[in-house]
């Protein structure tokens, strides 16, 4: 912007005749005049009255400011030190004296300083320039803790208009290390003790702490802070410890609650793989049973679980008594039937969980003196195997019961029962159940192009039998026989010599007959170039029956009776015969075609139980 302007132009002048004139020097001598006053001057004889703008320019050369009206310098900004001073006074006093000086507090002001000592009050103060101490708060208004200024700490506060709020940490939080609120037990069993840096000069409700303990506690235990005195440590907000809640070498944690130490981290003697906590021998009599639970339960809470060992029989409807809260009546089968005599047999270990009401048995109902009949039937009864060796119930299903599928695994014909629940006379029933002599299923092979049919690690002493029956076996190929071999061992090493048998098939009148004295294998099917086995229709049928196996080692021997096709399915052939193989310690049997393999078709085995 041009603020200075030629009054007169004394070549024009000239150009246009006009001289040297006094008047007119005199008016360009006054313009020259004011121009000269309105600049500034260098010693600083002329002041500015308005803004000056620099047009993008700046000033060079400047020295540091010196009084609150100078321009700061950017080597005064980036040092700040127009903004930092150390403390000066003391203790919880802090004091600090800035050049230049300011001379009044406006919120939002900014000041770095660094305190002579730690503050050992909670409302510690800041003095600036001797305007007044102002108290020295962190979080938007919360009063410091103690310590939380160290000595020579950088500490940065800003004003609010009322207080200076820490915008700094302070010193001793939680950090990523730990370290100021962790520390290991240096102290006894039961009278544990750490040291904390930087220290705590005193307790403070909402304090935590993680404390590794090297002993495991006996009993009640307390926990002393770097000498601040010895508090309770609790649990579950006032309970004492017990025996082991901590452990040698464990990492608790507790908060400090204004008088003691709340443990928060789990207690050692919640549910675990000792389960003590939820188990207790019996102390009661007949049908009023009564456990002590340590730690003890405060109440029945619905979903309670708790184990005990009865030391008598129960007699009738039963009651448990935990930590004296009170009996409560025992059920079995939901919520309205009470235990029978005998459900609970004496040293028995029974499981009960509480619904709100009363304690529901789900431990095993063993009920083996009622052996009265069930002449309601109706269709909520229930139906279970009681096992005697087992001491437990099995329930099964009715279609379980019509195919076979029920097995006890050891039997004892003389107390194992067959139970019953009836529903209408809310009692259960009994039968005894006998076992010997009765076929159960062992293994399902279903073939597709395979090339054997193995059963292993199957033979067993507790069968006198076993048999094999063949549901559509269908070679790969005609002119072939299905056979069989018996190995040894784990991985079964099958014997390929020795095996004497003989077979017999007839078709329409005729009858061929096969056998060998010493073959490399059983043949199941005989084999006749006239009449082969067909690898159409619906192929071999039937069964092979196999004795002599109840023993570790035996001779096997058996006999065999199908039913095949022959002439791609167009006739039918009876094939019946028998073998033998000499003794050994047989683990397994295969069947295989001759030649070729298994096209498709199923065998299963079933053992006939000797008790």
């Amino acid at each position: 912007m041009v603020w200075f302007s030629r009054v007169r132009n004394w070549v024009t002048d000239s150009g246009n005749g006009i001289g040297i004139r006094a008047d007119y020097h005199d008016s360009e001598d006054d313009n020259f005049a004011t121009g000269i006053n309105l600049a500034l001057n260098i010693a600083g004889g002329n002041s500015p009255t308005a803004n000056i703008p620099f047009g993008g320019f700046k000033i060079t050369g400047a020295a540091s400011g010196t009084a609150a009206t100078d321009y700061a310098t950017v080597g005064q900004v980036q040092s700040r030190v127009v903004a930092y001073a150390a403390d000066s006074v003391g203790t919880d006093l802090y004091a600090i004296t800035l050049s230049p000086a300011i001379t009044s507090y406006v919120v939002g002001q900014q000041f770095l300083f660094a305190p002579g000592t730690a503050n050992t009050t909670t409302t510690p103060s800041l003095n600036v320039n001797g305007l007044g101490a102002k108290t020295l708060k962190k979080d938007k208004g919360a009063v410091l803790g103690v310590g939380e200024l160290q000595a020579n700490q950088l500490v940065l506060v800003s004003y609010d208009g009322t207080n200076f709020q820490m915008l700094s940490p302070a010193s001793g939080g939680i950090n990523q290390s730990g370290s100021s609120i962790y520390a290991a037990d240096g102290g006894g069993s039961d009278s544990y003790a750490i040291t904390l840096s930087p220290v705590p000069t005193a307790y403070s409700a909402g304090m935590m702490l993680n404390v590794k303990c090297n002993t495991a506690n006996v009993g009640s235990a307390t926990l002393n802070v770097n000498g601040l005195g010895a508090k309770s440590i609790l649990k579950e907000l006032n309970l004492a410890l017990n025996d082991n809640d901590i452990k040698a070498t464990q990492i608790i944690q507790v908060i400090y609650d204004g008088t003691n130490f709340q443990m928060i981290s789990p207690a050692g003697y919640l549910v675990s793989q000792d389960g003590h906590a939820i188990y207790a021998a019996d102390a009661g009599s007949s049908d009023t049973y009564a456990i002590t639970l340590s730690p003890a339960p405060p109440a029945y809470i619905t979903g309670f679980s708790v184990r005990f060992k009865a030391n008598t029989l129960n007699t009738g409807a039963s009651t448990l008594n935990c930590n004296g809260l009170g009996a409560v009546s025992i059920r079995k089968f939901g919520t309205t039937i009470n235990t029978e005599t005998g459900d609970i047999l004496a040293g028995q270990i029974v499981q009960v969980i509480y619904d709100g009401t009363n304690f529901q048995m789900i431990s095993p109902v063993i009920n083996i003196n009622n052996a009265t009949a069930d002449t309601t039937p109706v269709g909520a009864d229930k139906l279970a195997i009681y096992d005697s060796v087992n001491a437990s119930n099995r329930s099964i299903t009715l279609s379980d019961l019509i195919n076979g599928q029920v097995e006890d695994t050891t039997p004892d014909a003389s107390g194992d029962y067959l139970m019953s629940y009836d529903a209408s006379a809310t009692t259960t029933k009994k039968v005894l159940l006998g076992n010997a002599g009765r076929l159960v299923l062992l293994q399902t092979n279903t073939s597709s192009t395979s090339a054997i049919s193995e059963f292993n690690g199957l033979f067993s002493s507790d069968y006198t039998e076993y048999i094999f029956q063949f549901d559509k076996i269908i070679p790969a190929t005609t002119s072939t026989s299905i056979v069989a071999q018996f190995g040894t061992g784990a991985t079964p090493t099958y014997v390929t010599s020795g095996y004497a048998w003989n077979g017999r098939s007839s078709v329409s009148s005729s009858v061929i007959s096969e056998f060998s004295t010493s073959d490399s294998n059983i043949k199941i099917t005989p084999t006749s170039s006239s009449y082969p086995l067909s690898n159409g229709g619906i192929g071999a049928n039937g069964r092979v029956y196999l004795d002599g196996m109840s023993t570790a080692s035996a001779s096997a021997q058996g006999r065999t009776s199908l039913v095949g096709t022959y002439s791609s399915g167009a006739h039918s052939n009876t094939l019946s015969g028998s073998f033998f193989v000499g003794a050994a310690a047989y683990t397994a049997i295969k069947f295989f075609m001759s030649s070729g393999n298994i096209t498709s078709g199923k065998i299963r085995m079933y053992g006939v139980r000797n008790t």
